[in-house]
């Protein structure tokens, strides 16, 4: 009775855990507290088989072996009960094995609630081969389980929360988009390759954020000058004239200065008088976008007006699945993710910007760096390594600061001497890269990067929502304070 009531709990368990995972994938969200890879673990290709995550298949598994559990409960079905579980408890562990490989070797993350999934499937087989074990009913392994009246509910159960998840998927997709279309339709074919909508769309969806965001934008600009017209009893037109293009000055020096650059495109005989005109109204045509973004902006303080990505966009991203390098404070209301690269100007740039503002806001940011290495840049990549294995010294920080500052010689010669200013152990730094460890990690870093939608750098994401490039002057400290205002909402 003992052992029944302890697989019945441990069943349970399994049950609540892969139920959690299954509503995660269903309804999104983060699995996990911050630093774990719970995030990267999930959005993985190998998390799903057949378009159905694979929590939703141990749930179907879990459940089967939660009433084989409680059936053993009496007495008459407690052999048939047992052998029902550890058959079940061994078919959950056999995947065990490759799922922990992919999580270390290749996904480079660690998901806590797979492995809690990983542990009560092992205690289920374990106790449930020692108690058959005891009372030699172990052999055979599979007994009389695959009788006609056994199987049909043990694969009802099975196969019922894997059937019945897609439905469940197509079904909040409709309640949130508002739409009919599945995001697991197929809408293209490469060869023998199926392409779902929600394949491409997850491919795209920064691209899109960035041209939602852009587009909104413009809408709110005009409706703000719109505004400004209406309280003054003006057309839209004739703001704009009045207040923009009637204060751009065009100087004779301005003039001159154009027909220099120009004139040799003209025939011999024409003079800068006969085109002066069209010389003034080319300048005033450059000079307008730039009038009208500092009015707007001008408008924008005098009405209070800002616009706030909504939270229903804020992107799925754990912001340090590896434990990476960090600042600031852990439990800081605004996290800013960047993914840099060490050999990139603005980046440098970026850099230089966000550590002053660390500093000056320790408890209000936490600041995580991430890998982001681009081609074009010949060093970028072994640098990146480098800074990983200088982070397991405690030293990420030091050496970013030296190499963000000396880019133009990231060279292999100089990198010793760099590490060393850094107060880096050489050979313990280079064994780490030898080992394979610094590539797995950029790989890694890289990776989730690319499932995000990043193709530059720098690349920011403030408590989920992308940024594209910090704003100027006093805007960033703006953000901050935007996304601690959100937070206490």
């Amino acid at each position: 009775m003992t052992i029944s009531l302890i697989l019945l709990s441990l069943s349970i368990l399994g049950v609540l855990d892969a139920a959690y995972l299954s509503y995660i994938h269903l309804f999104g969200g983060g699995a996990c507290v911050a630093g774990s890879g719970c995030g990267a673990v999930m959005a993985s290709p190998y998390s799903r088989l057949l378009g159905v995550p694979l929590a939703t298949y141990g749930l179907g598994l879990y459940l089967a072996i939660m009433i084989g559990s409680w059936r053993s409960l009496r007495p008459a079905d407690r052999e048939d009960s047992l052998g029902w579980v550890s058959v079940l408890a061994l078919a959950g562990n056999l995947p065990t094995l490759f799922l922990l490989y992919l999580q270390a070797f290749v996904i480079g993350a660690w998901c806590l609630f797979c492995l809690a999934s990983t542990v009560v499937a092992a205690l289920l087989l374990a106790i449930s081969v020692r108690e058959r074990s005891r009372c030699a009913h172990l052999r055979p392994f599979a007994g009389r389980l695959f009788r006609t009246r056994e199987v049909i509910p043990v694969a009802l159960t099975l196969v019922i929360p894997p059937l019945a998840f897609l439905p469940l998927q197509a079904g909040v997709s409709r309640s949130a988009a508002g739409v009919v279309p599945s995001t697991t339709e197929v809408v293209a074919r490469i060869g023998e390759r199926e392409i779902s909508i929600d394949e491409i769309d997850r491919a795209i969806h920064l691209r899109l954020y960035k041209e939602r965001t852009e587009f909104r934008m413009e809408w709110l600009e005009r409706e703000l000058l719109q505004a400004e017209a209406d309280a003054r009893g003006l057309s839209l037109g004739d703001l704009i004239k009045q207040d923009v293009y009637s204060k751009i000055e065009i100087t004779e020096e301005d003039v001159d200065r154009r027909w220099e650059q120009i004139k040799s495109r003209f025939p011999p005989g024409v003079t800068k008088e006969s085109v002066i005109g069209n010389i003034r109204n080319e300048l005033g045509k450059l000079r307008s976008e730039p009038a009208l973004k500092v009015y707007t902006r001008s408008l924008k303080g005098r009405y209070r007006t800002e616009f706030t990505p909504p939270a229903s966009e804020r992107m799925a991203i754990d912001p340090n699945p590896r434990g990476g390098p960090e600042k600031g404070s852990s439990d800081a209301p605004v996290t800013i993710v960047e993914f840099s690269d060490l050999e990139c100007s603005y980046c440098s740039r970026a850099h230089a910007r966000l550590n002053r503002l660390v500093k000056s806001r320790v408890d209000d940011i936490r600041l995580v760096y991430r890998h982001y290495p681009l081609d074009m840049h010949e060093n970028a990549r072994h640098a990146a390594e480098l800074a990983v294995c200088a982070q397991r010294q405690g030293k990420f920080w030091d050496f970013a600061d030296i190499l963000f500052t000396n880019q133009k010689n990231l060279g292999e010669e100089a990198m010793d001497l760099h590490a060393e200013r850094a107060g880096l152990d050489i050979e313990e730094l280079n064994a780490c890269v030898a080992s394979g460890e610094g590539s797995r990690v950029v790989e890694a870093d890289m990776a989730e990067g690319d499932a995000l939608g990043v193709t530059s750098t720098p690349s920011f994401f403030v408590n989920g929502h992308y940024v594209g490039s910090l704003p100027d002057g006093d805007g960033l400290e703006v953000l901050i304070d935007q996304e601690m205002k959100r937070g206490r909402r």
